[in-house]
């Protein structure tokens, strides 16, 4: 047996240390004066501490001579973002919003909208790629504000294929990423009656500070009528992610929103993901990251799923690095990602008349760039970080740089372990209450 490549030490104090394996995702807690015996004489732990031995094995910390842990990763990386039973089609209705906050990297197109035409092509995608091998279809919604044009795009898209998937055996799953002031009893109960729904809605902080950032055109905060819709969806049976976006600025307000949140009834909790976002924009998150972890633990603590920025891993990568992705904008322009503004200089190909895609950049040679970053090679974190984001690895390769997402800093890759391992603590957590 030898010591995984994959392991990360952190101090905890001057007596006890963090083990943490990313390709497990566990960790294990010990003294720190035996670090070298654990890393270095393998033998000597087996006979001398042989349950510590055992767990370390059993948690991945030690692997077989003879395993090549690397290649491993290669090899589950390649076989997940080639999945060809599952696929994902994200569509963009429109570019247009009722709402203007101030951090949206996106350039709003007022009046865009998906005609007709482009809603054929996008029915004829549909009907090519929903067959043998697929088995698990998502319908996502994005924009601008997807519900700004539900009648013309979204409910047409989502009939369809619903009969589509009824008549192949094809699961189907509809998501919406919206600001959720457009929901209506009606439009709920429409989506949540043709399959199995989620919805994305963000917060940016307690009522005042909320409304200072989005608001309706005639000033009108929205902070309100997002909450009790968000609370409709749970009472329909709808998943929802609440984003909390934060900044130095209203971080302090969020534990007015805990509050609120609390409130919700112990039915719907299971349904509801209370997800922490710095907004991008803001780059002084070691100021105020520990309100954001007292805030968890209360939410956690009261039963509500709580994450604050896990890493998604190498076995559960951004839906941008997998071949069975595409997203259509409302003039039929196709993208591999969301987090990109929708230009024609950023697009990847096209969907054409027959609603085939016509892919102007090789999606393999996107696929391939994952973990061959040299970089990447012995990185302690790569099972979690899985080499970054492919499209910025493009970039970077187009601009003949490297690329590395936390700039092989020993530091900061302990920090991203301690926030990995306070998920899973809050996780495990969350399932004793349960």
């Amino acid at each position: 047996m030898k010591y995984s490549i994959y392991n990360t030490l952190v101090p905890l104090s001057n007596k006890l240390v963090l083990l943490y394996n990313a390709f497990s995702d566990t960790f294990l807690i010990f003294k720190a004066d035996i670090v070298p015996l654990v890393q270095n004489d393998l033998p000597y732990v087996k006979t001398q501490w042989p349950s510590l031995y055992r767990n370390l094995v059993k948690n991945g910390c030690y692997v077989a001579d003879n395993l090549d842990e690397y290649e491993k990763l290669k090899a589950i990386s390649k076989a997940i973002a080639e999945d060809d039973t599952t696929f994902l089609l994200v569509i963009n209705p429109t570019l247009d919003c009722n709402l203007s906050c101030w951090y949206c990297y996106e350039n709003h197109r007022k009046g865009s909208l998906m005609d007709s035409n482009i809603l054929r092509r996008v029915q004829k995608f549909m009907s090519n790629v929903l067959k043998e091998p697929v088995k698990n279809f998502t319908l996502a919604f994005f924009g601008g504000e997807p519900l700004m044009k539900y009648d013309s795009v979204v409910s047409p898209c989502m009939k369809f294929a619903k009969g589509l998937c009824d008549e192949r055996g094809i699961n189907l799953g509809v998501s919406f990423t919206t600001n959720g002031t457009l929901l209506t009893e009606k439009k709920i109960a429409e989506i949540t009656s043709l399959c199995a729904s989620s919805f994305q809605i963000t917060l940016d902080g307690a009522e005042k500070v909320h409304d200072k950032v989005r608001f309706y055109q005639n000033g009108e905060g929205s902070y309100r009528a997002i909450l009790d819709n968000v609370k409709k969806l749970l009472e329909y049976g709808a998943f929802v992610t609440l984003r909390l976006n934060y900044t130095k600025d209203n971080i302090k307000s969020f534990y007015e929103v805990v509050d609120e949140i609390k409130t919700i009834g112990k039915l719907y909790r299971k349904k509801l993901l209370i997800d922490y976002h710095r907004v991008w924009q803001d780059d002084s998150e070691e100021l105020y990251s520990c309100d954001v972890r007292k805030q968890a633990e209360v939410l956690n603590d009261e039963g509500f799923v709580v994450q604050c920025r896990p890493l998604r891993s190498i076995k559960s990568p951004c839906y941008g690095d997998k071949k069975n992705t595409a997203v259509i904008n409302y003039d039929g322009d196709v993208f591999k990602c969301t987090a990109k503004d929708f230009i024609p200089e950023n697009r990847e190909g096209y969907l054409n008349e027959d609603g085939n895609i016509v892919w102007e950049k090789s999606q393999e040679h996107r696929l391939s760039l994952k973990l061959r970053n040299e970089l990447c090679h012995k990185c302690s974190i790569a099972p979690i970080c899985g080499g970054g984001c492919s499209r910025y690895i493009l970039e970077r390769e187009v601009e003949g740089g490297t690329y590395c997402m936390y700039g092989q800093n020993s530091k900061v890759i302990q920090e991203v372990v301690k926030n990995q391992v306070e998920h899973i603590l809050r996780t495990r957590n969350l399932q004793l209450n349960q």
